[in-house]
């Protein structure tokens, strides 16, 4: 099991669908405006990155894609104790939260630094923490 992965926890690999949802309203709350957030998220074909190395590519997705999703998500799992928070943010997040630590991660694939090269939250950072009760707490 790769470093990072323990750092996701274990419910991302059963409980993906709908996260866009989730994120797209904590990150509002977070102060991103929506048409940044919209050129965060790709293509629904391109959502099995998870916003770990790409964004906008194909997209954005509609407000009524996002609930669907989210609907489903709730079907499928009637009650989520976790979400998992890899620390990948919008691309303005590091100039939003000038006090907490970034890194970059790299070029992916070719797509290019407007598409790949995206900020991550250090797993130590106090930030890191906060949002990830944030996300908890829209579930909850």
């Amino acid at each position: 099991m790769a470093k990072r992965d323990r750092l996701d926890g274990i419910n991302i690999v059963y409980a993906t669908t709908g996260m866009e949802y989730i994120y797209n309203k904590v990150f509002l709350r977070m102060g991103f405006p929506q048409n940044e957030l919209d050129s965060y998220f790709t293509d629904p074909a391109f959502l099995e990155f998870r916003m770990d190395n790409l964004q906008q590519y194909g997209g954005p997705l509609s407000s009524s894609w996002h609930q669907s999703q989210f609907q489903l998500a709730k079907q499928i799992i009637h009650r989520m104790t976790d979400i998992a928070f890899t620390g990948f943010m919008p691309r303005t997040a590091p100039s939003r939260f000038p006090t907490a630590k970034f890194y970059r991660s790299s070029d992916w694939v070719g797509f290019g630094c407007d598409e790949s090269n995206l900020p991550y939250l250090d797993p130590t950072d106090p930030f890191l923490q906060r949002v990830g009760v944030e996300l908890l707490n829209e579930v909850g």
